[in-house]
């Protein structure tokens, strides 16, 4: 069943934490609904799914989270309506306490047997099931600059110099919120002024530091694409919530290669390399052995 198809869009999270016993997980008690279930509401007006996720997990935990792995996206039907509930992995920050409110009354931190048990729609346990097994991981975001000003309307003589259009820094304030998602720390960039303005709201945001990489502008590539996808490659290897922000034209050279690491064809439509101004990939890496394994890949536009 396609989620093109529903007429009702939610999303939420199953958040978890490391104990000395192993992992477990946040169930909430809506006492409206008189069920134990996940954080997760509907989406309000045109907001991105990601951003309702986030939302959802504050309004119901009062906690800000950060999210992990997306999960398979439950479909049902709801007063016969389809309603898709998209799912992310998340981990809650553990210096804030766990607020009650009108929608939620009660917590519970469970281990997965205990969430069989508790929960009260059976697919909320097998969404726990999958969490639980999913290995630790950290983002890697390749993403193309936001809507640049148009080359014919540009006046000067340096192409790295064109700014970003009207559209691209609303699109740069909108991305805050999306890289905030993933507590990206690690942010770097062609040195081009189009990029650098698409990361520089985030960075203001977050006081990170963008470091320039001469091999992902249009010129690097041009002279020697395979520069790019070798720092792709240490970049990959690197722990750390990361972004890196490049150009159309670089993008086929790095997804060839996100797609030759992976091992897999199983992605091959995320890696696709035509991605819109402002669009991204999510590649959620575990290390073995300071080897990257790719446990999922997720695609998003604005």
């Amino acid at each position: 069943m396609s989620d093109d198809s529903v007429s009702i869009r939610a999303a939420g999270v199953v958040p978890m934490r490391e104990t000395s016993h192993g992992r477990e997980v946040l169930a909430v008690h809506r006492p409206h609904r008189k069920d134990w279930s996940l954080p997760k509401g509907k989406v309000e007006g045109d907001e991105h799914i990601i951003v309702t996720a986030m939302r959802e997990c504050r309004e119901e935990t009062g906690v800000s989270a950060v999210l992990g792995v997306p999960l398979p996206t439950q479909i049902y039907p709801v007063d016969q309506r389809l309603k898709s509930v998209h799912y992310w992995t998340a981990t809650l920050d553990p210096s804030t306490n766990l607020v009650t409110n009108d929608e939620v009354d009660e917590f519970r931190w469970v281990t997965g047997a205990q969430s069989r048990e508790l929960l009260t729609y059976p697919h909320d346990a097998d969404l726990v099931d999958l969490a639980l097994a999913t290995p630790q991981t950290s983002p890697l975001i390749i993403l193309r600059h936001t809507q640049a000003t148009k080359r014919s309307d540009f006046k000067g003589e340096i192409d790295s110099e064109r700014p970003l259009s009207v559209r691209g820094y609303h699109q740069a304030d909108d991305l805050v919120a999306l890289l905030s998602a993933f507590d990206i720390m690690r942010l770097h960039s062609s040195p081009a002024r189009r990029c650098l303005e698409t990361l520089q709201p985030y960075a203001e945001a977050a006081g990170a530091e963008i470091h320039l990489e001469e091999s992902l502008s249009e010129e690097g590539n041009a002279e020697n694409p395979f520069a790019g996808v070798l720092r792709l490659g240490e970049l990959l290897h690197t722990v750390g919530a990361t972004v890196i922000c490049t150009h159309r034209p670089v993008m086929p050279a790095l997804m060839n290669g996100l797609g030759g690491v992976s091992g897999t064809s199983d992605w091959a439509d995320l890696f696709d390399p035509r991605l819109a101004p402002g669009s991204f990939v999510v590649i959620h890496r575990s290390m073995t052995d300071h080897t990257p394994l790719i446990q999922a890949v997720e695609r998003h536009s604005l």
